[in-house]
């Protein structure tokens, strides 16, 4: 009797014992799932230049694997702002719309939920919206890529190369990269600057030889130069 109570003893520490590790395992794997999703939500503007570039949909499967793993570690306004950034790359601006807004009525708004409501807005054509975002963004980080970039777009769309130029040069220097080189090409099109577009979008073209919208812009302004 008494070995078999030891037995039952061992066999319940033994027990308790395994379900703490595969329990301290599972954490240990969403706890790394998380760390990959924020990574990839959070690329530099180098390495993602645009909304469009980051790998939201790598970013929703890490948060669903966390999730899996350990269901309280995954925060649901970050799965609900990387739900509002994968439908915006697929174009539906509905329901990316209204993952935006449960992740802002969760807790509230931070930098890149006002850029994403500014990126909405913009792709929506409703440019004050996007305009009022942005300033808001800038207001919490003044040096945020994402909003000076947006805020030099917006600049850009209504033919306002001298507002955008501002923007723009803050970001030159930290990152010379073909994206904000052609819109500085844009911005100083928009003002009549024929040399000075040309060489930007040249700067653009050498900065990544595949940037298909930089060699566009070069064409129609070298082709405006020879026709005048």
């Amino acid at each position: 009797m008494r070995r078999s109570l030891l037995a039952l003893v061992g066999l319940s520490v033994l027990g308790v014992a395994l379900g703490f590790a595969v329990g301290e395992a599972e954490r240990r794997t969403a706890a790394a799932e998380l760390r990959r999703a924020r990574a990839l939500l959070t690329l530099p503007l180098g390495e993602a230049p645009e909304l469009r570039d980051l790998p939201a949909a790598e970013a929703v499967e890490a948060l669903g694997r966390a999730r899996a793993a350990d269901a309280s570690s995954v925060p649901a306004p970050l799965e609900a702002e990387a739900g509002a950034l994968l439908e915006l790359q697929r174009g539906d601006v509905l329901l990316a719309e209204g993952h935006l807004t449960e992740a802002r009525l969760r807790d509230g708004w931070n930098t890149r939920r006002r850029v994403l409501a500014a990126a909405l807005a913009r792709f929506s054509g409703r440019s004050r919206d996007a305009r009022r975002h942005v300033e808001a963004a800038l207001t919490r980080s003044p040096g945020n890529p994402r909003a000076l970039l947006l805020a030099a777009d917006l600049a850009i769309d209504r033919g306002d190369g001298v507002a955008a130029r501002p923007h723009l040069a803050r970001l030159e220097d930290r990152f010379p990269i073909a994206a904000v080189h052609n819109r500085v090409g844009l911005a100083e099109e928009a003002e009549g600057n024929a040399e000075a577009a040309e060489a930007a979008f040249r700067r653009a073209t050498i900065a990544d030889p595949r940037a298909h919208g930089a060699w566009l812009n070069l064409g129609r302004v070298l082709r405006a130069r020879a026709a005048s």
